[in-house]
């Protein structure tokens, strides 16, 4: 699976484009908010028109993509596992992107195990 983003640091302009399920988060006020999920599944992205999405992220919020790999390790839908990750990350507070990944990577290996952990894949972008 493949997501591309790009982020105008001085703006905060964020787009992306996403070629998965799970859709793109955004942690802000320690509170973990789903963006809409895309429609349309990517398998060959030279073929399609291309649905560029929009946001700004502004200073202190940050903007995570989380593999499919995650969900379907588990074997759980990704509407279970999205509530899950909600819950699990709601009223934490970050000093940055790094102990935001740690965090997931956290709950992922205590609730599903280190197989899982091993599978999944974390991104996440800040604004300072």
């Amino acid at each position: 699976n493949l997501s591309l983003f790009y982020l105008v640091a001085k703006t905060g302009e964020l787009g992306w484009i996403h070629f998965q399920e799970l859709p793109a988060f955004v942690y802000k006020n320690e509170r973990l908010n789903a963006f809409e999920k895309t429609k349309v599944r990517y398998f060959d992205y030279k073929a399609v028109e291309l649905d560029l999405k929009k946001t700004t992220l502004k200073a202190g919020e940050y903007w995570i993509l989380v593999s499919d790999r995650i969900y379907s390790a588990i074997g759980i839908p990704s509407g279970e596992f999205t509530k899950q990750f909600e819950t699990a990350l709601s009223g934490k507070n970050f000093g940055n992107s790094r102990d935001l990944i740690l965090d997931c990577g956290r709950i992922i290996e205590r609730r599903y195990g280190k197989n899982v952990l091993e599978t999944s894949a974390f991104l996440a972008v800040t604004r300072k």
